[in-house]
């Protein structure tokens, strides 16, 4: 096998995990939240485990144009739809116009909403500013940056160590102010340099002593910010260290299940987009009458979620990434 296909089938895993903490009358807050981190974790440590061959491959307009193409069309695109539904939805219903403000709709189309204090539309978004944050450093900076080393001075420990310090401060102002400073921000783009450094792992042997001296400034910094931060702090420590966990199985025995690849291919429509078609159906059927209506309800949402991310795929994703290979050269 090729380690495409683990790659695939662990993407299918992590979207699966993000759709389940989403699903309404799924027990406990808390664990909805851990199974939806699990998933977010294990997109960070792909987003930067593949960056490396990537980033290699193209130059740095190109590759920060590649990601980009990739992330703000889409999400733009279902954006635009999802304030069509809110605006017109309640009116077919109820006769009465609804919607979300157009100008929270215009900040949202940045991604960094809630740096100005708006919240997400889409609320599996909220993670997206930190990747396209991520691909830009990468493509301004290469992967050359992080992997270079000298007989005094090890790259890795630095950058990982900046990013925990950084997750640190952010947890302290949070505590001091009472103000939600991002530390997720911080954390996140930690776990993408750990993803890093797995394109240099040894299969056969995981537990260097480098591998081990990341992992420990990785689990410190964690500790503190998480602590600084949360109140329900244990729920992020054990989310994270889950995420990385599965992620190192996957890595480590290189599994893949077919259903998941297919799956994935579809992944990012599905992931954005899984609550647009329930919303619009929603709206006639009340799917929160007992438990029988619940899971026909949770079944109703991923057949449309599924279906609307194909189509999505097809007709939008595609050509435009069609085009941008065409432009690039790559």
């Amino acid at each position: 096998m090729t380690k495409q296909y683990w790659i695939s089938s662990l993407r299918g895993i992590a979207i699966l995990l993000v759709f389940f903490s989403h699903l309404y009358s799924v027990s406990g807050a808390i664990f909805k939240f851990v199974i939806g981190r699990i998933g977010v974790v294990i997109f960070f440590l792909l987003s930067g485990y593949l960056a490396l061959s990537s980033r290699k491959k193209r130059t740095a307009n190109q590759y920060i144009f590649n990601r980009l193409i990739r992330i703000y069309p889409i999400y733009w695109f279902i954006l635009g739809l999802t304030y069509l539904a809110h605006l017109f939805m309640p009116y077919l219903v109820n006769k009465e116009w609804g919607g979300v403000s157009i100008t929270d709709t215009l900040i949202n189309a940045t991604l960094f909403n809630q740096f100005v204090g708006v919240d997400c539309i889409i609320g599996a978004s909220w993670m997206l500013p930190i990747q396209v944050s991520f691909f830009i450093l990468i493509g301004m900076t290469g992967v050359d940056v992080y992997t270079r080393n000298t007989e005094k001075l090890n790259m890795k420990y630095c950058v990982l160590a900046v990013l925990m310090i950084l997750s640190v401060i952010l947890g302290l102002i949070r505590r001091i102010t009472g103000m939600p400073f991002p530390t997720a921000f911080m954390l996140l783009f930690a776990v993408s340099f750990l993803g890093i450094d797995f394109n240099y792992v040894d299969k056969n042997n995981i537990g260097t002593r480098e591998n081990i001296i990341l992992l420990i400034i990785f689990e410190v910094g964690l500790l503190i910010s998480t602590i600084l931060s949360y109140d329900n702090f244990i729920a992020y420590i054990v989310a994270y260290n889950l995420g990385i966990a599965i992620f190192v199985f996957f890595f480590y025995y290189n599994y893949h299940f077919d259903l998941l690849s297919k799956f994935s291919e579809v992944g990012f429509t599905f992931f954005l987009g899984a609550g647009l078609p329930f919303y619009i159906i929603s709206m006639f059927i009340d799917f929160k009458d007992n438990l029988f209506i619940q899971i026909c309800g949770w079944i109703v949402k991923f057949v449309l979620a599924y279906v609307f991310a194909l189509l999505e795929t097809k007709y939008v994703e595609r050509p435009l990434l069609k085009w941008e290979k065409q432009l690039t050269g790559n």
